[in-house]
């Protein structure tokens, strides 16, 4: 089922897509989408209520100042021309008329296809035997087995197809002789004597109607509507050029769309209509776009009443058309025949339309060398090539079955693809038009067209069964039954092969199958949908509990909300799937169908819709998914969330207090006035949002034009605290309080005046420095040195008093003179610490940065010692004792090498360990093989000593390397000998 949205939608593809143009030798160019819709200015199309009176319309326009320019009595409706400049106005004011059913803009269409280069002329998509086409050979029968179909017929003179579109080339050699003559301006001298001979409205229209000029010259001046018209009934079996579908069937040029490719709502719907008042029984349409017109619906719905067979492209957007529809194609109407483009491989093109429940088949659409204008032929993509193949098979299917309707044709060509593997989910056969099994046909057809096969409808809301039943086409000698759920289930014909009935579903699934039975023969189709529960819900009131009970079943909840009316959404007592985090999916949507933020997923730990703010009043839908097979319950609380607290806090001044709640979802604002240049750092005390020691809000702070100065950063109970920050301007700043989930509470906020940086300078192997920062937290110290290149320095850090950690209360980082980091932060606490030796890269001033954590502040002493370079000596296996000294400058390290054989076991020995003050863990022994890979990893040696044995992998020079740790110095002996 084509369900109507209740949204209107932007300009899809540009009508399927862009026009094909000049191409040369070489790839086509692709399906292009277009953007927002436009409208033939000052126009609007007016839809007028029944029984409304012409004096009643003529009021309703004079009111508006609306000039009537043109009326479709037929649809009761009529377009007026307004000054552009009024054209919403108008719109919005006539569709507060309670006498007007509908105003909307006369919208530019466009035709749907891209163009392609020539090259040699080769219709794989009527015979596809694997040969190469335009540099690509396809996969041998993806086709529509026309070549067989045309030993049943190929086609009657009796039979013709509207091609609206740009118009046709009606000279071309391959079109001329198929092009529709209106008899009732066929007789002598009658079609060019200027006058109306048939009375239908138009002068001398001989061969169709051009709808953009207004005169009977439907010659295409842009090429689409010439190359559909070629793969319709381009003349067959004459010796030139290609052919169409059907070799003999007439082709009524009906041109809406100018040499840009476009053309308005108003043409479109002239051009239906005039093919309906002919009696054409199939309309060709490739084109498409716009936003949802009541108009081009209510003329569709008129030629589907006279049993006319809609044939229409799905576009070229690469869309799902189930979630955003294409017009006309997705107009919830029995007798429109959707069609998506498949290629030379049996594949869905990459850029055509799908929808399981919205497109109905595939037919080729690629690579497609069909007639143009000025008598020549070239290749074309786009769903646009796709649709004349389904209009040519529904007019070959015609010639063999005169009786045939609309529906019924539509019933025959969908009951008669090739199933294709590739095109299962992307539309409803899951198949490619064949045409020789329709004309082959010899038994009736069913098909169900609404629900289609796995549509949601709403529990307890009536919904329109539809289904088709016919013999080869014809509604005659075919009778239908159905039954629902395993229960007879009674439809009413229409007598063209279209049987409805009206019915209600109660909330689970749905299961229908429809039975066509002639004589002996019957086909059964059966689809399997559900009907999801509707439940309301209140912004504010009480919270409501859903229950699905089936497979793929979901649950919608609706609720009334006003222009900048702000909601939060609670999901709690989750028994959905197992997941605690993820067994669904909840959305919101707008009244015009569209989504309202991201969706969000849950699982049975809940969740929670953080503020969304409503953009307009009306009918909003809260839509409830479980994955995969989940079914159960959960409870929803709907917020009517008040205005954000606000308050306003001065740098330096006295602090802040902010409460949220007790509803949910609710922020707070604290703004200040800042100068350009001045530096504020913010603490948060006596939290009790939420229980989160950590995390239960954010703050942010957004300068005056509203982007991020500090992005969200966590706090919870235990406080926290954003770092200095520089004011890049001169204006109001806000700082965001954002409880999260529904955690609500204060929180405590003071707004530092954060004066310059501490800043000092120091020498390599000079004087220690003391840095104090405070009172104001955010405060950091920078400190200077001179270096030279290849110089070695280490830092320690003593006596600090900043905070009161003894790991972690600042951090301590080095900046080389271009900036760039030396030493990354390091945290250092009252312990103390040290930034073991650094060579430096390069000769010019580098910057120690100490930065208290926190709120924390103090002070701290700084020793940048000036390391002499590391010790070097050998030992050797068997020999005698080394001792080495690493003292008085800390960071100095020593490395002393052996020659050892492959398979050797030694024993190293460390003795009279002095470095440090520890037992256990003054320095790090390591040894290296010849590569500089490890034998031995690093391991801590203290005063106790310690013997380390290896086994030696290969013959070389081996390392032992001495590493003190932190600021320790001393001395240590090694000795090395056979294992």
């Amino acid at each position: 089922m084509r369900d109507r949205p209740a949204r209107r939608l932007l300009l899809a593809a540009a009508l399927a897509s862009a026009l094909a143009a000049a191409a040369v030798a070489g790839a086509a160019n692709r399906p292009q989408a277009a953007g927002k819709p436009r409208a033939v200015p000052g126009s609007i199309i007016v839809g007028f209520k029944a029984h409304v009176s012409a004096k009643g319309r003529s009021g309703v326009l004079g009111a508006v100042d609306a000039r009537p320019t043109k009326r479709f009595a037929q649809i009761d409706s009529t377009v007026v021309s307004v000054s552009p400049a009024n054209t919403s106005w108008t719109i919005r004011t006539l569709e507060q008329d309670p006498r007007v059913a509908y105003a909307e803009p006369n919208f530019v269409l466009h035709a749907a296809d891209v163009p392609n280069d020539p090259s040699f002329p080769q219709e794989w998509g009527l015979d596809n035997t694997g040969q190469q086409v335009n540099w690509t050979s396809g996969t041998p029968d993806a086709d529509i087995d026309a070549k067989e179909a045309w030993s049943v017929s190929t086609g009657s003179p009796d039979v013709t197809v509207a091609v609206i579109d740009t118009g046709v080339d009606v000279a071309h050699p391959d079109l001329a002789q198929n092009i529709w003559i209106n008899q009732g301006e066929n007789c002598a001298g009658c079609r060019t004597n200027g006058i109306d001979d048939d009375g239908d409205g138009y002068v001398d229209d001989w061969r169709g109607w051009d709808f953009v000029n207004g005169d009977n010259d439907p010659t295409d001046d842009n090429g689409h509507g010439t190359h559909v018209a070629g793969t319709i009934a381009a003349a067959g079996n004459n010796g030139i050029g290609i052919t169409g579908v059907t070799w003999n069937s007439k082709i009524m040029p009906l041109k809406f769309l100018g040499s840009d490719g476009s053309g308005s709502t108003e043409e479109a719907i002239s051009a239906i209509l005039y093919a309906r008042a002919k009696g054409v029984p199939i309309l060709n349409n490739s084109w498409g776009g716009g936003d949802f017109s009541q108009a081009v619906q209510d003329a569709i719905e008129l030629t589907d009443s006279s049993g006319e067979l809609f044939v229409a492209a799905a576009g070229n957007d690469f869309t799902n058309t189930d979630a955003d529809p294409f017009w006309p194609s997705s107009y919830d109407t029995p007798n429109i025949l959707s069609v998506g483009a498949g290629d030379q491989f049996d594949r869905r093109a990459w850029f055509s339309n799908y929808g399981p429940r919205s497109v109905d088949l595939s037919a080729p659409g690629t690579n497609i060398y069909s007639t143009w204008r000025g008598g020549t032929y070239r290749f074309a993509d786009g769903t646009s090539m796709a649709t004349p193949a389904v209009s040519g098979a529904a007019a070959l299917a015609k010639a063999v079955f005169p009786n045939a309707s609309g529906v019924g044709l539509k019933a025959l060509l969908l009951r008669t693809v090739d199933p294709v593997a590739a095109l299962n989910g992307a539309t409803r056969t899951g198949g490619r038009l064949n045409v020789d099994h329709a004309v082959r046909c010899t038994g009736p057809e069913a098909w169900i067209e609404s629900p289609a096969a796995g549509a949601e409808l709403n529990a307890g809301e009536p919904f329109e069964v539809r289904a088709f039943g016919a013999l080869c086409g014809s509604p005659n000698g075919v009778s239908v039954s159905a039954t629902l759920n395993g229960n007879p289930f009674p439809l009413e014909a229409r007598g063209d092969g279209l049987y409805s009935a009206t019915y209600t579903p109660p909330a689970g699934a749905i299961n229908l199958t429809v039975t066509a039975t002639a004589g002996a023969s019957s086909d059964v189709q059966t689809v399997n949908a559900i009907a999801d529960q509707t439940y309301a819900i209140v912004p504010g009131g009480s919270p409501v509990t859903i229950t699905t009970h089936s497979a793929g079943e979901n649950a919608w909840l609706t609720f009334d909300g006003q222009t900048n009316q702000r909601i939060a959404l609670r999901m709690s007592s989750v028994t959905i799937g197992p997941s605690p985090c993820c067994s669904t999916y909840v959305s919101i949507y707008k009244p015009d169908g569209t989504a309202l933020g991201q969706q969000t997923l849950v699982g049975t730990n809940g969740g929670f819709v953080d503020t969304r703010t409503l953009p307009a009043t009306g009918r909003y839908r809260i839509l409830i998914d479980p994955q995969a097979t989940a079914t159960g319950s959960m409870t929803l609380t709907l917020y009517d969330v008040p205005p954000d607290v606000t308050t306003t806090i001065t740098p330096g001044g006295a602090p802040a207090t902010v409460t949220t709640g007790p509803v949910p979802g609710q922020n707070a604002l604290v703004r200040f006035d800042g100068v350009a240049g001045r530096r504020v750092s913010l603490s948060l005390t006596s939290v009790t949002i939420g229980t989160s020691t950590c995390c239960s809000s954010r703050v942010s702070i957004l300068k005056p034009d509203g982007s991020t100065l500090v992005y969200a950063t966590p706090f919870g109970t235990s406080g926290g605290f954003v770092d200095t920050k520089t004011l890049p301007v001169s204006g109001t700043y806000t700082i965001l309080v954002d409880p999260q989930l529904t955690d609500v509470g204060s929180a405590t906020l003071t707004l530092y005046d954060v004066p310059p940086d501490v800043t000092g300078s120091m020498t390599a192997g000079g004087s220690p420095l003391t840095v104090t920062m405070g009172p104001t937290p955010g405060q950091n110290a920078l400190v200077t040195f001179s270096g030279t290149q290849g110089q070695r320095i280490a830092l320690g850090m003593s006596n600090v008093t900043i905070g009161t950690s003894t790991c972690c209360s600042a951090r301590v980082s080095i900046t080389s003179p271009d900036n760039s980091t030396l030493v990354y932060a390091t945290p250092v606490g009252r312990n103390g610490g040290f930034l073991d030796a650094k060579v430096l890269p390069t000769t010019g001033t580098y910057t120690i940065l100490v930065d208290p954590q926190g709120a924390d502040l103090g002070s701290m002493t700084l020793t940048l010692h000036d390391v002499p370079p590391d010790l070097t000596g050998t030992i050797a296996i068997g020999g005698g004792p080394v001792s080495l000294t690493l003292a008085p400058i800390p960071g100095q390290n020593a490395t002393l090498t052996f020659s050892g054989t492959a398979a050797q076991r030694v024993s190293l020995r460390l003795t009279n360990v002095t470095i440090g003050n520890t037992s256990c863990c003054g320095a790090k022994i390591s040894i290296l093989k010849p590569d500089g890979t490890m034998v031995v990893p690093p391991i801590l040696v203290g005063s106790f000593g310690a013997t380390i044995n290896a086994t030696l992998p290969v013959t070389g020079v081996y390392s032992i390397g001495i590493d003190p740790q932190q600021a320790y110095v001393g001395g240590i002996t090694l000795t090395l000998n056979p294992a």
